[in-house]
């Protein structure tokens, strides 16, 4: 009789112990094979050598010297010179490449002395002469277009917008920001940009005007009156309240004269005075004795 020695479980299945004495593992390689794949594999691993403070210095060194010379070629690019003028006192300046500028009352002009070289640009906002050296070559901006000089004297206004460019001497090219027309300006013309962007050319018979105000003389030809009394305002420092009319004013006033008297001289023509409300304040109203009751 043969005898049965395998262990049940109480379910009828084969023990654990049964079952790994049954079982048969095959190793496909030695312990010394694994081992030496292992220490292979150890080998392969890339090897993080640390950098010594020498190396960590001047990689330090050079991060910070670029850091230093992109601050400094940044503010080169962007740094500004402005002027700015008050009401009642113009200035002359003197451009980087020796170009002479009469700046208006009540203007600005901005440009960067230190990128001159690579790019001539100077942005104007009010009115401003400019006696360009010969053979010089820069870019005058405002908000309405831009003007080009090509060796020259001329002037620009660009305020309360108006766009206008009057060239005494030489030529100049402007070009209006919205239709991008271009115009090329020579001496003795006047170029004025309209409510559509389109500039109209026009012989210049107002050089009283634009050379005038450089000897503090101003001149005006069929002026609205608004625009009269604005200059007066910028020339004098003052505040003026003054009623909006359709009167068109031709005449002058020069800078040496008094306020008051200005006043008197501009409204007299329409039946105008003024009252003095404060320290540099004035109101225009009609004339009583002109005007009657």
């Amino acid at each position: 009789m043969t005898h049965d020695n395998r262990q049940f479980t109480p379910n009828g299945g084969l023990s654990l112990d049964d079952h790994l004495s049954r079982s048969h593992i095959v190793w496909k390689k030695s312990g010394d094979q694994a081992w030496k794949e292992i220490q292979q594999q150890i080998q392969k691993q890339p090897v993080i050598t640390p950098l010594d403070r020498r190396t960590l210095y001047a990689r330090y060194s050079i991060a910070a010297v670029l850091i230093l010379l992109f601050g400094i070629t940044l503010f080169i690019r962007f740094y500004s010179k402005v002027t700015t003028t008050e009401y009642g006192h113009p200035m002359a300046i003197t451009l980087p490449d020796g170009s002479e500028v009469n700046l208006q009352a009540g203007s600005k002009l901005a440009w960067n002395p230190l990128w001159w070289k690579i790019s001539r640009i100077a942005t104007l906002q009010g009115e401003a002469f400019f006696h360009a050296l010969p053979g010089g070559r820069f870019t005058v901006k405002s908000e309405q277009g831009s003007t080009t000089v090509l060796g020259t004297s001329f002037n620009i206004l660009a305020r309360d917008n108006r766009y206008e460019i009057t060239c005494m001497t030489g030529q100049v090219k402007a070009e209006a920001k919205t239709t991008k027309q271009q115009i090329i300006i020579n001496a003795g013309e006047r170029a004025i940009l309209n409510s559509s962007g389109i500039f109209i050319l026009k012989k210049n018979n107002n050089t009283e005007h634009i050379s005038g105000w450089e000897n503090n003389m101003f001149t005006f030809t069929s002026a609205p009156l608004q625009e009269v009394w604005k200059e007066v305002m910028r020339q004098y420092g003052i505040i003026l309240y003054y009623p909006v009319t359709n009167h068109l004013y031709t005449g002058f006033f020069s800078r040496s004269m008094e306020v008051e008297t200005v006043l008197n001289l501009i409204g007299k023509p329409f039946g105008l005075t003024f009252i003095k409300k404060a320290e540099n304040e004035y109101e225009i109203i009609p004339d009583k004795i002109q005007t009657g009751p």
